[in-house]
């Protein structure tokens, strides 16, 4: 069985920008799908029930933050292919992104080293709250 940390670390999570943004008239819920640059990591498509708080407008260019290596999910009539991170707040899911503008496909946690991998690993095993609503929102 893998460890906290060594599921933690299996998770492929980017940084994209929005490039294309339709509202999803299939979906159960109130959703978008979004079409998302990860640069040198392709472009991908997910579904987000976002639609409280954002708009098809301001959304294009944001940048986003978001699972690339989870199996597709279908949503209806559509393929997701990432899973975007958001967290809950009175039933209105706000986006987790980077407070400036960074590369496309830039991967978080940047683990290329033994020294900055035990610094995270202290850094994320004492941070854990005992109870989270961080969610994926397709």
């Amino acid at each position: 069985m893998l460890s906290l940390f060594e599921s933690f670390k299996s998770l492929d999570i980017r940084v994209g920008t929005v490039t294309s943004v339709d509202f999803f008239k299939n979906a159960i819920k109130p959703s978008y799908k979004l079409t998302i640059d990860f640069g040198n990591n392709g472009v991908l498509k997910s579904s987000a029930q976002i639609t409280r708080l954002y708009d098809t407008e301001t959304l294009i260019g944001t940048q986003v933050i978001a699972i690339v290596n989870f199996p597709k999910k279908q949503i209806a009539n559509f393929m997701s292919q990432c899973l975007v991170l958001g967290i809950v707040e009175n039933d209105e899911v706000v986006l987790l992104r980077p407070d400036k503008r960074v590369k496309n496909g830039l991967k978080f946690p940047n683990l290329h080293n033994t020294r900055k991998e035990n610094c995270i690993q202290k850094y994320f095993i004492s941070s854990i709250p005992k109870c989270s609503k961080v969610c994926v929102v397709c």
